[in-house]
């Protein structure tokens, strides 16, 4: 069966419960794809960047307000973010609607999720501390990281490894629900050579999915290699002027 590619959008949003702002491009060229505020554990504060500290701190200078101090770190791909248990791999959980558009399509292992979000650019000021970037300040939509699938969990049934646990989708309602999976990365790459099952992205130009000019919903997505796909979600997307 041929491989399912699902381009997933994750971080923060325009909603106020979605964060209500875009994720930074950091000058170092890192996408850092806040996760949405949520009442889960994980607090903003937990998670830190190398070079640019916690993400409490960003989402401080930068101005935004997610009205929040936890957070959904949903998908997990980045093992140093926090203390791991032995056994962790990356994971994605859905829910819901999503989960049933998953479900309903056959998604499972050997699949692969590229994840993308909003990102406007950055810069540091003269006192050392983030800011929005004063000359580039398009919003686009990037990838910023990948997930492929090497077994499907339904916490409602099945039997989850400890080091899973932790999940905010093995917690609190989403346990009993029908419509609640989580998505486990393969260790290594069945489609690339020498690369690991899940990792996150930095920012590249061919990464970007948006059209310069355009608001960031206008992509880059060639017909002539996509118009012949069978896309399952928004079907109607295909304009005189792009996707």
């Amino acid at each position: 069966m041929p491989t399912r590619l699902i381009l997933s959008r994750k971080g923060f949003d325009s909603s106020p419960q979605g964060g209500g702002g875009p994720s930074p491009i950091l000058p170092d060229g890192s996408l850092l794809s806040l996760p949405i505020p949520s009442r889960d554990s994980v607090k903003y504060s937990q998670l830190r960047h190398p070079k640019f500290g916690s993400y409490q701190q960003i989402i401080q200078q930068l101005g935004l307000k997610p009205g929040r101090n936890n957070c959904h770190l949903d998908p997990d791909l980045d093992r140093s973010l926090l203390r791991r248990e032995p056994g962790w791999r990356a994971s994605l959980g859905q829910s819901g609607a999503a989960q049933s558009h998953l479900q309903s399509n056959g998604v499972s292992a050997g699949d692969l999720f590229l994840f993308f979000g909003w990102f406007r650019q950055t810069q540091v000021d003269a006192n050392g501390r983030l800011i929005w970037s004063k000359t580039e300040k398009q919003d686009l939509h990037a990838l910023f990281g990948y997930l492929e699938v090497g077994r499907v969990y339904h916490p409602k049934v099945d039997r989850i490894p400890d080091w899973l646990r932790g999940h905010p989708h093995c917690s609190g309602e989403r346990v009993s629900s029908d419509l609640n999976a989580i998505y486990v990365a393969q260790s290594k790459s069945r489609l690339f050579e020498g690369l690991v099952g899940a990792n996150t992205l930095g920012f590249r130009s061919d990464r970007v999915l948006t059209i310069p000019g355009k608001t960031r919903s206008w992509w880059v997505l060639p017909k002539s290699v996509f118009g012949q796909v069978e896309i399952t979600y928004h079907k109607n997307a295909w304009k005189p002027e792009g996707f």
